[in-house]
């Protein structure tokens, strides 16, 4: 079970490694036929209620990205796809820790501790993006981002109580190997 998991977890990580190179990609061409004027194929820039979107299609499936073509939600847009790309990659390799030989190294703590760091970015960049919106605003309005930093908390504890049990678990191995 655990070895299916990291096998779904690696094509997840590939899926979106792809998904995100894909992006990239067409929303650098998008902005090359905004201000060369070509006409790129799979790109389609519209205006809608004084906004500029950009439409990206797949090509063979029908599948679109849509997004505000505005540079800062362009960039954002990237860092955000960019974070996750990393985030299922560390995953994948969170989850590589439990189908190794010997889980009570330091490379698995590594692993668990990068994980762990990794989890913390979005609760730092919700609480920025909280306080930013009680300055500007006056007052809290709970958005999905919060909601996401939640969930990252929460993965974050586990991830904490897990390389807890891995540190006693290496100290334990250690005592044994000494009185071998």
């Amino acid at each position: 079970m655990k070895k299916a998991i990291y096998i779904l977890l690696r094509g997840l990580f590939y899926t979106f490694a792809v998904f995100f190179c894909f992006v990239f990609i067409f929303s650098i061409l998008a902005f090359v036929e905004h201000y060369l004027g070509w006409n790129i194929p799979f790109v389609n820039l519209y205006d809608n209620e004084g906004a500029s979107y950009a439409k990206i299609s797949l090509p063979f499936i029908d599948f679109k990205v849509e997004f505000i073509f505005s540079f800062l939600i362009v960039v954002g847009m990237w860092i955000g796809l960019l974070f996750y790309v990393i985030y299922f990659y560390m995953l994948k390799e969170f989850f590589r820790v439990f189908i190794e030989d010997e889980v009570f190294n330091l490379k698995s703590l590594k692993r668990l501790k990068t994980f762990l760091y990794i989890n913390l970015i979005p609760i730092v960049f919700a609480l920025g993006l909280t306080i930013f919106q009680i300055i500007k605003n006056g007052q809290f309005k709970f958005e999905e981002d919060q909601g996401i930093a939640i969930f990252h908390l929460l993965i974050a504890f586990l991830v904490y109580l897990y390389m807890d049990l891995l540190k006693k678990g290496q100290v334990i191995k250690q005592e044994n190997d000494l009185t071998i």
